[in-house]
């Protein structure tokens, strides 16, 4: 078994995920409302996490950077992916209309057209 350490870069759209634990735009075992916007799921072995926990039906995005550690097994397997619920996507600007770059990532110091999320293996230990 070893803990995980991922950091969570990007610029999303919130969604709300019902159940599970929150903590900021992290959740763990929940399961996405059926408002629409998008679902950034990670799944490792049988565990859920999403990393866009917030509010539905907000209609402009956030940066987000941000760590958290994760246990895995030895055969988990581990997936990532991006579901468009309603077939739409929120532009990548802020509350005030602007774009939003995220330091670190190209086409930084531009922002990226669009909306994604970077996962980064910050440290791995084994337990």
């Amino acid at each position: 078994m070893f803990q995980v350490t991922l950091r969570v870069r990007g610029v999303g759209e919130q969604k709300t995920y019902d159940g599970g634990t929150r903590q900021g735009y992290w959740q763990v075992g929940a399961t996405p409302d059926t408002t629409g916007y998008n679902v950034y799921h990670l799944r490792v072995g049988s565990q859920d996490y999403y990393l866009n926990a917030g509010a539905s039906m907000i209609r402009y995005c956030w940066p987000v950077d941000y760590t958290q550690t994760v246990l895995v097994h030895a055969g988990d397997e581990v997936v990532f992916e991006v579901v468009s619920s309603d077939g739409s996507l929120i532009k990548n600007r802020d509350e005030a209309g602007q774009p939003i770059a995220v330091g670190g990532i190209p086409p930084a110091p531009d922002s990226f057209n669009g909306q994604f999320v970077q996962l980064d293996v910050e440290r791995i230990a084994p337990l």
